[in-house]
């Protein structure tokens, strides 16, 4: 492990890890993390000013086949390109500056000779001797830094090289000498240790802060460390690592709270990995006037598509209305309204629309034209399910949480207090049978287990306190558009055709579900119901079982009630059966977060702490990435081109991981053929897999290929 040694870190183009490279965001950024040296490149513009940037072009970095101009930079708004001058003044006095002159153009060392003496705290970096000679000549030797590719005596002050070829005899031979050693460029865990080992006297460093770096492989290395849950007692423990755990896990963790985390299986490895992956208000909800509900996941669809747009992405439903349809266009027209005014003025694209019906099948040619009136178009949200839950867990590891998949509830320990029993705890085992038992005590247990709930309660409980339902997704080929359909099927029931990596998404189905979870299957019935109305919904459309590339089930909980599932509400409820132990019921995944603050809240005030607000109201998503997300994807885009990554898996990707996509994308410049696609109609690189493996706590297969990315329900093969 790294020594305790202080290893001078020297923030590469600014935080570029974080923010464009070469920017006044990426300095910004760099000084507010505490940096106190930074590595800029300049060069000299087409009209004799010392720029900021690295290429002699603005295409790798803006997209744009030009060169660097003070004029052109001047329009590329808060992206462009600064002057030198610029990065001077907001750096002076606050962290040394190590300026890269690129290229052999005297007259660059001329003009930045004439800039720098105002300006004190600042070194200047070349790949010439001769760039750095005036330096030297004007009384400024000190502060001449030589960068070489391969390490060679010479006799300037500082020498920077790159750390896969500096080697420990250079390292002493240089220091002996009185000169320093600096390594580029140091982006993973490996190559600070390697700095470390050789005793480096500096790194550069996309990211911007050396504590990062020592603790990059703690938090985005996700790793599974079942032995922390020997470091109770915990204030929280939660059993259950779907959409409510994370959440909950994440908010107590970033209040100061004690928490333990763990799954049976894989994080979102039951009901959380198996919805329609929509973050939606409930329009359906209107019909049973259930408007307290529409209002509250509609506030949580606009805020969390703000938190996290790399998670949280805009999706366009269109509803054909037809002739003999139960509700009218009127109705429709008045519930998009309700929809839209609940929803405020912070989406006005995504207001609901009237479409003709000669418009109508003009842009979807394939819908059912017979009897057709008229269609409405309206704005809901997507997300991938599995990824959100992971992202979530990330964020609560990162925040000091214990999180352990795999880790199975044998049972919860109870102990009399003041004559009472109370849950005090679990007693956890490893699933792979590599570690003993762990009694796990905690003041307070969660457990939202889904439909596991009725397992937990004491064995005196004799009823069911849920209602156990059944949705069954297909995964079918995919249809010519990007827009969702809401349909109404023979039954009166309404149904989704969703685009989904690739394929069409069609679901669900509502059917009671009787026996253990585990026993949950798709059935013969529900196939041939969701592709027959299918059929009857589209023109000319011919589906089979045939056609059905795979197929998966979710089972959701709704309080035990009689009568239709649809008419059963879907509002969220917590219970304590026993003291100590809160179990929810029911729930969606839109308005889990907003569900799980308010068990934080109950929590706190149990513990007797001080009252903490809720710490994920407004708090981006924890791979979020920082700045305007456009223009993250573009940089992505720009990025993934120099090393060989197709635009489409490399705009997936960026959705994917978000602020770790640079943490992807080195796996690819480390090893170029895991640019190439898993398979050929997927937006997934081999990479991805890597990664899973690597980065994201997967134990299994099926950790990786169904949750990590759905290639398993992608590939029809794999049925």
């Amino acid at each position: 492990m790294l020594t305790a040694k202080s290893l001078r870190l020297i923030a590469h183009r600014g935080a570029s890890a974080e923010r464009p490279e070469n920017t006044i965001l990426a300095f910004a950024r760099a000084l507010e993390l505490g940096c106190k040296a930074i590595e800029l490149d300049v060069r000299l513009s087409a009209d004799g000013v010392p720029m900021v940037v690295h290429d002699a072009d603005l295409m790798r970095t803006h997209g744009r086949d030009e060169v660097v101009s003070l004029s052109g930079a001047r329009q590329l708004a808060g992206l462009g390109v600064p002057t030198l001058e610029e990065v001077l003044l907001l750096c002076q006095g606050r962290a040394e500056l190590c300026i890269e002159l690129k290229g052999d153009d005297p007259a660059l060392s001329e003009a930045v000779l004439e800039l720098l003496p105002a300006f004190s705290d600042w070194r200047i970096l070349s790949f010439s001797s001769a760039i750095l000679e005036p330096f030297s000549k004007a009384g400024f030797r000190e502060n001449c830094v030589l960068n070489m590719t391969e390490p060679r005596q010479a006799n300037w002050p500082v020498l920077s090289c790159a750390i896969e070829t500096v080697d420990s005899q250079f390292v002493k031979e240089a220091q002996s000498r009185g000169i320093k050693v600096w390594a580029f460029t140091c982006n993973t865990i490996d190559s600070i240790q390697r700095a470390v080992d050789l005793n480096l006297d500096a790194v550069f460093s996309d990211y911007g802060q050396v504590s990062a770096m020592i603790n990059i492989e703690a938090k985005n290395k996700m790793q599974r460390n079942y032995s922390g849950l020997r470091s109770g007692p915990f204030d929280l423990l939660i059993i259950g690592g779907g959409i409510y755990g994370a959440w909950a896990a994440y908010d107590a963790a970033l209040r100061g709270l004690k928490v333990a985390i763990v799954d049976q299986g894989d994080w979102a490895c039951g009901t959380s990995q198996s919805s329609s992956k929509l973050v939606h208000g409930g329009l359906r909800y209107l019909e049973h006037f259930d408007f307290g509900l529409v209002r509250k996941a509609i506030a949580e669809r606009r805020k969390l598509s703000r938190l996290g747009p790399h998670r949280i992405r805009p999706l366009r439903f269109i509803i054909p209305n037809y002739k003999g349809d139960r509700v009218s266009p009127f109705k429709f027209r008045l519930g998009l309204m309700i929809y839209d005014w609940f929803a405020g003025r912070a989406q006005p694209g995504a207001r609901h629309r009237q479409i003709s019906s000669k418009e109508t099948i003009q842009r979807w040619p394939f819908l059912r034209r017979k009897g057709l009136r008229a269609a409405f178009s309206y704005c809901d949200c997507e997300t991938d399910d599995a990824r959100l839950v992971l992202e979530l867990i990330s964020g609560a590891l990162s925040a000091g949480a214990v999180a352990v998949n795999y880790a199975r509830v044998e049972h919860l320990i109870r102990e009399t207090q003041s004559g009472q029993s109370r849950v005090t705890g679990a007693k956890v085992v490893d699933s792979f049978g590599d570690e003993q038992a762990i009694d796990i005590h905690a003041k307070i247990v969660f457990a939202p287990v889904g439909p596991w709930v009725d397992t937990l309660r004491k064995p005196t409980s004799k009823s069911e306190c849920v209602r156990l339902i059944q949705g069954t997704h297909l995964v079918m080929p995919a249809l010519p558009c990007q827009q969702a359909f809401l349909l109404t099927a023979d039954d009166g029931r309404i149904f989704f055709l969703i685009p989904w990596y690739g394929r069409t998404l069609l679901g669900t189905t509502e059917i009671d579900h009787h026996g253990h979870p585990r026993k949950a299957r798709v059935s013969e019935n529900e196939i041939e119901y969701l592709i027959q109305n299918a059929n009857a919904s589209f023109h000319n459309l011919s589906w089979n079982k045939e056609d059905v590339i795979s197929s998966f089930v979710g089972l959701r909980t709704l309080p035990n009630q009689t009568g239709s599932a649809s008419a059963v509400s879907r509002e969220w409820e917590l219970t304590e059966p026993e003291p100590g132990l809160l179990l929810p019921i029911g729930g969606k995944l839109t308005s889990a977060r907003v569900d799980a603050a308010e068990v934080v809240d109950l929590v706190v005030q149990r513990l007797g702490r001080k009252a903490v607000e809720c710490k994920t109201d407004d708090r981006p998503f924890p791979w979020r990435p920082a700045g305007d997300w456009p223009s993250f994807v573009h940089q992505c885009l720009l990025e993934s081109e120099a090393v060989g990554l197709d635009a489409e898996c490399a705009a997936t990707a960026a959705h994917r991981y978000g602020s770790r996509f640079g943490m992807f994308l080195e796996l690819i410049r480390e090893t170029p053929e895991l640019a190439e696609r898993i398979h050929p109609d997927l937006p997934f690189s081999k990479a991805e897999v890597v990664f899973a493996r690597d980065y994201e706590m997967a134990c299994a297969d099926k950790d990786i290929f169904r949750r990590r990315l759905p290639l398993w329900l992608l590939e029809k093969s794999r049925r």
